[in-house]
């Protein structure tokens, strides 16, 4: 580890219950270096004595990337005091985009029109489907508060878009206009910037973000669901047919969506290979299965059951 300079580090989680590991990556070398249990300061410890252990020094290592997580500021200003902190910028514009939808929950009260609108205030404009960007439109330009608080969202997307030099003047207007918006979230969340300018500013130094530790965290999830399954017992087509029959008050195109939705955070299934595990499991004779079967369970967790199936378990 005697060329680690910058270091990436996230928490994710372990098991149910909130039991947390901390991932601590190589930016440069994009590998992980270090896990441990656990999501306080003290891991920033573990981390460092880790990175002696196998050679590393610890003050070559320059910056950090991190979201705003006072343990992990904390653990990291204590044990690599040299170090710079760079916050994610997914994780800033995250923060606006949290205080735009306590915003439009807070409106929609007295304003139905925001109703259903939840996602395309979240989103990119660009990334708004087609058939709603006409209406849309028509609220953000409208005088409601949550339009204000979505433009004051796109002017600090437009902070990451400048140069160095220019970043720190656009930041200090952006505050005078987000803290004087008379809108309660979209002021606590400058305020939080404000407090952390220099680990925002810092991005535009190290261009370090999360997006390896994110997606390090995908696979720690992925593996954990393998590990799940390895340990299933085989089931008979009869079981199965059995447990989703327990579960046909869903409508067909009920089913199909939550089989394409587990798959997708489960086990990446195209939704090819959900209507076939659907057809597999529909042609086995389940009028019969269920007439001489007496088996019965939520229909929810049948279909959570079903959906984390591999589909060799659900063939013959």
């Amino acid at each position: 580890y005697s060329q680690v300079a910058e270091v990436g580090v996230d928490e994710t989680s372990r098991q149910k219950n909130h039991v947390y590991v901390t991932v601590f990556a190589d930016m440069v070398a994009a590998k992980v270096l270090f896990v441990t249990e656990g999501k306080d300061h003290a891991t920033v410890a573990c981390f460092k004595d880790d990175l002696l252990a196998h050679g590393g020094d610890v003050t070559k290592v320059t910056d950090f990337s991190l979201d705003m997580s006072q343990a992990f500021i904390k653990g990291i200003l204590e044990t690599f005091p040299a170090a710079h902190l760079t916050f994610d910028r997914f994780h800033v514009i995250q923060l606006m985009n949290d205080a735009i939808d306590e915003v439009r929950r807070q409106e929609q009260k007295s304003s139905p029109e925001l109703k259903g609108t939840r996602y395309d205030w979240l989103k990119n404009e660009a990334n708004i489907k087609p058939e709603n960007r006409e209406p849309f439109t028509v609220l953000r330009s409208s005088k409601l508060a949550t339009a204000r608080a979505y433009h004051i969202k796109v002017m600090l997307q437009e902070l990451y878009k400048l140069s160095a030099e220019e970043a720190d003047a656009w930041f200090q207007r952006w505050y005078f206009w987000a803290t004087h918006s008379r809108l309660e979230p979209v002021i606590r969340v400058a305020k939080t910037l404000k407090a952390h300018q220099a680990g925002v500013m810092r991005w535009f130094m190290s261009g370090l973000t999360n997006g390896l530790l994110e997606g390090l965290n995908s696979l720690i999830q992925a593996a954990k669901a393998r590990a799940k399954l390895s340990a299933m017992p085989s089931m008979s087509r009869a079981n199965l047919v059995t447990a989703y029959c327990e579960a046909s008050t869903f409508s067909r195109s009920a089913r199909l969506r939550i089989f394409s939705t587990s798959a997708s955070a489960r086990r990446r299934w195209s939704r090819k290979d959900s209507i076939s595990a659907l057809s597999t499991v529909m042609g086995s004779g389940a009028g019969s299965v269920i007439r001489a079967s007496g088996i019965s369970c939520s229909v929810s967790s049948v279909m959570t059951f079903l959906s984390a199936l591999p589909l060799r378990y659900l063939r013959a």
